[in-house]
């Protein structure tokens, strides 16, 4: 892969919530779509109470980016196919 092309500007195309990766589209790049590529995630930090009179409970889950949504991708150098989307383009 060209250092060139290490971050692109794609279009997510398909979204896998469960293993949290997407398949972006290129327009740029002769419409090329990548393989699956993992989504960054923060981790997750929650603290629960409880009170007097009730407990508190939080049901968290992770970010993803939805189809048509324009992202941020970063690839490692190399030959690697290896990309990470970083964040969604506003």
């Amino acid at each position: 892969m060209d250092d060139r092309n290490l971050v692109r500007v794609g279009i997510v195309s398909s979204v896998n919530a469960t293993a949290r990766k997407v398949r972006v589209y290129y327009p740029q790049l002769d419409k090329l779509v990548s393989d699956w590529i993992s989504v960054l995630q923060q981790p997750l930090s929650v603290s629960t109470g409880t009170t007097n009179d009730h407990k508190h409970s939080v049901n968290i889950t992770g970010w993803m980016p939805k189809v048509n949504d324009r992202v941020l991708v970063l690839y490692a150098q190399g030959f690697s196919s290896d990309g990470y989307v970083l964040g969604v383009i506003p």
